[in-house]
């Protein structure tokens, strides 16, 4: 027996700066905050992007 249980999605940023980004417009943020903005934006996953820095991959 079939059973549709729905569609599920999610929200994707395949292009998403950190503070530790060249060119990021709040330099100063924490990880936290930065992690808080994506949620507030309901965003799912992230692709980290940032320009000549891997600061924050770990």
């Amino acid at each position: 027996m079939y059973t549709n249980v729905g569609s599920y999605w999610y929200k994707f940023d395949f292009h998403t700066h950190t503070p530790a980004s060249s060119d990021y417009k709040a330099p100063a943020e924490t990880a936290k905050e930065w992690l808080i903005a994506l949620m507030e934006r309901e965003v799912d996953c992230v692709a980290v992007t940032d320009h000549v820095s891997g600061a924050w991959i770990d």
